[in-house]
């Protein structure tokens, strides 16, 4: 099994739920997201995992002022094409950064 140290970066505009890591049909461990709200508003947003039949909250509504980051630290394990971690803001938003850092494991 080969493991390959991996980031993804995303900007979201606008709302709605977005893949912030990734499809690739591989095992990969989350060990980072951090979060930035470059807007002058403050938002809320919700963090969970998808996979090919639903959704499971890691944060629901977690308050993000403006011209602040959050950090979510905690490791998560995602198998396969069809899993994946969503990023969902409360509302339409001007720019929100997100960068994940993950580990790829491919066989």
């Amino acid at each position: 099994m080969a493991d390959t140290l991996k980031r993804y970066m995303q900007v979201i505009t606008g709302g709605g739920n977005t893949n912030v890591m990734g499809t690739a049909a591989s095992t990969k461990t989350l060990l980072s997201c951090q979060i930035m709200n470059t807007s002058s508003t403050d938002i809320t947003f919700d963090l969970y995992a998808h996979n090919s039949t639903s959704d499971h909250a890691i944060l629901n509504n977690q308050s993000l002022p403006a011209n602040a980051t959050f950090i979510f630290n905690s490791k998560v394990v995602f198998e396969g094409s069809g899993e994946y971690l969503m990023v969902d803001p409360s509302a339409a938003v001007s720019a929100i950064h997100v960068v994940t850092s993950y580990l790829d494991q491919t066989s």
